[in-house]
């Protein structure tokens, strides 16, 4: 039964400034944070006016996310009891941007770390000296990957150390220093990275702008949410455990929002009623020993982590996930509890997988796509493809979609699952390297390229064609489209999430009140109207996106 998403009746206020009417407060986030860590953030509107959900009684803390060019402003012990009229919130300018006498203000805000570490990873980047194509190197050789730029944003080295730190990054990934990734796998003597000209041209821009002696101009940032930027609630759980590595969500039939961790052997279930997180663990791999153990750990023992999880919610809720590590792939029956593990096949099973209306798995290795059966873990079917990060599965069960490997590439693929046809689609010479997505139900397969457009595969017409958001220095893990045929996707290194209507050609900014988002995978509850947003942020939370409109 689809119902309203229940995004007002709570708390209401204002927010002002102390400047005057002249200065707007439209589009400031304003957060209450339960006792137990759960932050909802409502957004003000043109007149400052701001309205919670309907949220349970009880003391709060009340505080302002991102204020950037405001002093931080928190308030605690804030009694909440269903649409309680909160007294005025009175924003104070930064002490560094009230302008002297005779001086007027300065361009931006200042470079000291209180406002560096409220900025986006896009915003850094903008913010940074050098041409386009300086920056367009970087975001290519570091934006295609899944780490924040926060790190090296916030050191110095000099260009002796940014070679080693580049070599390291691009030429090893997430392997050991043992295994080098060689000279031979891009053309110019480069990796999937850049050219080894490209790779020595960013260790130069690097050591300049982030080099011992570089000085930081005063911030440019982003503007404030407006009109429909601010027509939302994001509501975000943190997680019990640290240094979980989220990767992935999904929701089951009960309300329940299922979670992988890259990192760890847990994975689990967050009741969003209630905040209560419910964790469980995946078994060692084989050649480990049985759990507990003691240090030192085998050589040959592979220990577990996740990364793809789907809900099965037309057959019993079942819970599926990957185990990349393990090179297992386990299915949970949530009412007993009992998991069954499948041994991946010999040509390998990839790390992500879609589900066919008839509880089919389907997911790609060596240049195969298998056919899974959901009881036997036989493969009963197989067809031929190119290497695909993702498995999407149209909601009729007719086509498999995919994009390209998970470092690049300038193609998109269907397969027809009634013929076995396999059609390969092309950007041309642009590498959009479409990543991870999913079918709207019209026939159209999107997918978020990680060099900064949402890619369209159109299953009627065979074509492919990029959307571009008017954002500089975007780039996505994923996109998804809903029932109504609008696509999300989270901004991997911007500040949010986007929401595109293809018939309007409409992009609308939603911006997130932490510094950035890391989105790996969302899950849509189309239950909804109008539809929530699930998505899991790899920094260690479980965001929620209710739209207003």
């Amino acid at each position: 039964m689809v119902g309203a998403n229940p995004v007002r009746g709570g708390p209401t206020g204002i927010v002002r400034s102390s400047l005057g009417q002249e200065d707007s407060t439209e589009g400031i986030m304003v957060q209450l944070i339960a006792p137990n860590g759960v932050r909802t953030t409502v957004y003000s509107n043109e007149e400052g006016r701001y309205e919670f959900p309907a949220m349970q009684a009880g003391e709060y803390t009340l505080r302002i996310a991102k204020p950037l060019e405001y002093e931080p402003y928190k308030r605690e012990a804030v009694q909440i009891s269903g649409a309680t009229r909160l007294s005025d919130i009175v924003l104070e300018p930064l002490v560094a941007l009230q302008p002297l006498p005779n001086r007027a203000a300065p361009e931006g805000l200042p470079p000291v770390l209180q406002v560096q570490a409220q900025l986006s990873n896009d915003e850094l980047l903008w913010n940074l000296p050098g041409t386009a194509d300086d920056k367009d190197r970087f975001q290519r050789a570091c934006g295609s990957g899944c780490h924040s730029y926060v790190p090296m944003f916030r050191v110095r080295h000099d260009e002796r150390s940014w070679a080693l730190i580049v070599d390291r990054m691009a030429r090893h990934g997430g392997q050991t220093l043992r295994n080098h990734q060689g000279e031979s796998r891009a053309p110019g003597g480069g990796t999937n990275r850049g050219s080894k000209e490209d790779l020595e041209k960013l260790v130069k821009w690097l050591a300049m702008v982030r080099g011992p002696g570089a000085v930081d101009t005063p911030y440019q940032t982003w503007p404030r949410p407006k009109g429909a930027s601010t027509r939302l609630v994001a509501t975000e759980y943190e997680m019990p455990r640290e240094l979980l590595g989220l990767h992935d969500v999904s929701g089951d039939s009960q309300g329940n929002i299922w979670f992988t961790s890259h990192k760890t052997s847990y994975f689990g279930k967050l009741d969003p009623r209630t905040g209560i997180v419910t964790s469980y663990t995946l078994p060692p791999g084989p050649g480990c020993p049985p759990a507990p153990s003691k240090p030192p750990v085998p050589v040959e023992c592979s220990m577990p982590g996740s990364h793809r999880v789907l809900v099965d919610q037309k057959h019993g809720d079942a819970v599926w996930i990957t185990e990349p590590w393990t090179q297992r792939i386990t299915k949970l029956d949530p009412r007993t509890g009992v998991m069954k593990h499948f041994a991946e096949p010999e040509w390998g099973f990839d790390q992500n997988f879609g589900i066919d209306p008839d509880g089919y798995l389907y997911s790609v290795g060596s240049g195969k796509l298998g056919k899974m059966h959901p009881e036997t873990g036989k493969f009963v079917a197989t067809y031929t493809v190119r290497s695909s990060y993702d498995s999407a599965i149209s909601r009729d069960g007719n086509y498999w979609a995919g994009g390209g490997p998970s470092t690049g590439g300038n193609y998109g693929q269907l397969v027809d699952l009634r013929t076995g046809k396999h059609i390969l689609m092309t950007t041309g010479l642009r590498m959009a390297s479409p990543s991870r997505g999913g079918w709207d139900a019209a026939g159209n397969a999107w997918f978020g390229g990680k060099n900064g457009s949402l890619v369209r595969m159109d299953s009627k017409t065979f074509r492919m064609k990029e959307f571009f958001p008017p954002l500089p220095y975007s780039d996505f893990y994923e996109a998804l489209p809903d029932k109504n045929g609008e696509v999300w996707a989270g901004l991997l290194h911007g500040r949010g999430y986007l929401r595109y209507n293809p018939k309007t050609d409409r992009f609308t900014e939603y911006a997130l009140p932490e510094p950035f988002g890391h989105n790996r995978r969302a899950w849509i509850d189309e239950t909804t109207n109008p539809v929530t947003i699930w998505y899991s942020d790899y920094q260690g939370y479980i965001v929620r996106i209710q739209p207003l409109e």
